[in-house]
């Protein structure tokens, strides 16, 4: 049976759209940065995760070598051959467990943010590796048929309240629309207001395009600027965040192209 931090590891690795072992790398780096901090020696250490238990083993590693110049990081070939027989042989490598269990609260929170700080970085570079050759791209969103109760993004945060139309827009907080605008701003479709329904995620957020038909794939929508009669701000939106509009707009990302109307072909 699988252990629950290694399912909790598949079910993450899935909702970022990384691979399982960029999460387990991160793991291993951050208890070993953490082991660093606590141990401050000039040992070898090496991490390695147990998929099994769920445990991070943690080791000393030293190399064989005759005569020892840095008992830190070497054994003696005599010393290895006491331990480990006639198999010890100069240049191998061996492993001595150090305990994980005395690291304690601040080298846990150490460990947390160099797993948090690995896991972006390598979602930036699935995010990079996809649309760096697509600017000026397209991208068209889709419209799904709700009923009363049925759920929208993580978390299910949204539920119809009656059978509606649900939008998906290719955009999220990976584009810099900030997450924190879940169930909390509008989109413009067709000059009228639609409400976000449901987490934004990090490619795609979810609108309630209510029952009556109106909004068809393939239309523009507007989330910051105006559409007939109707506008959006950024001042909206900078509202609703508890921040200023400069921050909004700045924290568009790389991913958004940007075309100045007006500016000669």
């Amino acid at each position: 049976m699988q252990n629950p931090l290694m399912q909790t590891i598949e079910a993450l690795a899935k909702e970022k759209g990384i691979e399982a072992d960029t999460i387990i790398t991160a793991i291993e780096d951050a208890v070993l940065t953490a082991s660093r901090k606590y141990y401050k020696t000039n040992e070898n250490l090496k991490t390695r995760f147990n998929q099994e238990t769920g445990q991070v083993d943690l080791f000393a590693t030293k190399h064989i070598v005759q005569e020892v110049a840095d008992p830190a990081t070497e054994i003696s070939l005599k010393e290895a051959q006491e331990l480990y027989g006639d198999e010890a042989e100069v240049d191998m490598e061996i492993e001595f467990p150090k305990r994980t269990d005395v690291l304690g609260r601040i080298a846990a929170q150490t460990a947390k943010q160099v797993i948090f700080q690995k896991v972006r970085e390598a979602e930036r570079e699935i995010i990079y590796a996809e649309y760096n050759q697509r600017v000026g791209d397209v991208m068209n969103g889709i419209v799904k048929r709700f009923e009363q109760g049925d759920s929208a993004g993580y978390g299910r945060t949204w539920r119809a309240p009656e059978a509606t139309s649900v939008a998906v827009l290719p955009i999220g907080y990976g584009d810099g629309y900030r997450r924190g605008l879940s169930n909390r701003a509008d989109v413009l479709i067709g000059g009228r207001r639609y409400p976000l329904a449901g987490t934004v995620s990090m490619d795609n957020i979810t609108v309630d395009a209510g029952s009556e038909g109106s909004v068809r794939a393939g239309q523009p929508a507007v989330l910051i600027g105006a559409d007939g009669g109707e506008r959006i701000l950024a001042e909206e939106l900078a509202r609703a965040l508890g921040t200023i509009n400069y921050e909004i707009t700045c924290g568009l990302t790389a991913r958004v192209p940007r075309v100045h109307a007006g500016a000669p072909a």
